[in-house]
């Protein structure tokens, strides 16, 4: 299992769309991303792991 994502990948475990993403992208919020071209964007796992954690919404009991 490779360490970056691809946006369709983020997709597929978050449930934001591949549109949404990059939506966030162009406004510079949401998960950290990487550009190693004009064309490629990764997203590192560890990064989309801590934006899910950080989401958390504590059941009341």
């Amino acid at each position: 299992m490779s360490d970056w994502m691809k946006p369709e990948e983020v997709s597929a475990v978050t449930g934001i769309t591949p549109g949404n993403l990059k939506k966030m992208r162009y406004e510079r919020r949401g998960i950290p991303f990487y550009k190693p071209t004009l064309k490629t964007v990764l997203y590192d796992r560890a990064e989309v792991d801590r934006y899910i954690k950080a989401t958390r919404v504590a059941a009341v009991a």
